[in-house]
């Protein structure tokens, strides 16, 4: 769920701390020096799902010893830092359990941002976009500006 709300990219999970969460505030706020492609401390804003999925894993990963010497948030089955070919992996899992063919498809954990990028210029504005998915310039977020030609049609509808 952090993965749609914020569209982490890999090497956010892989750094991700347990302190970064402020759950009751239902925000993860990214310091600057782990931050990925820039330099500032991000503050991003949660669902209520997502915070209350947070609360749960929290107290679940009290109860595993892998846990016990580490401030990360997500370790892998082997007890390692997630990077880029476990979360695919992951992400492969949850699409074969929620039976989602994706063997025609790029799939990677580029894709949840992507998505989340897009549905968000849907559904709000590129200042939003900007903001969530962290970048430091709204040229990064114009790749985000897909409509289809239904989408165009129905706005030159409303125009004519």
């Amino acid at each position: 769920m952090l993965g749609l709300d914020l569209g982490p990219r890999p090497m956010m999970i892989e750094r991700a701390r347990v302190d970064w969460l402020k759950v009751t505030s239902k925000e993860v706020e990214i310091p600057a020096d782990a931050a990925v492609k820039n330099d500032e401390t991000w503050t991003n804003p949660i669902t209520e799902r997502t915070a209350q999925a947070l609360r749960r894993w929290l107290e679940q990963r009290e109860t595993r010893p892998k846990y016990d010497e580490t401030d990360l948030l997500f370790l892998t089955r082997e007890g390692n830092p997630y990077t880029s070919g476990p979360l695919k992996r992951v992400l492969q899992g949850v699409l074969d359990e929620a039976g989602i063919e994706y063997s025609d498809r790029d799939i990677s954990w580029y894709s949840l941002r992507h998505s989340l990028g897009a549905q968000l210029v849907r559904e709000g504005n590129l200042k939003q976009v900007k903001h969530q998915l962290r970048h430091k310039s709204i040229e990064s977020t114009f790749k985000y500006l897909h409509q289809s030609s239904d989408e165009v049609r129905g706005n030159l509808d409303k125009i004519s």
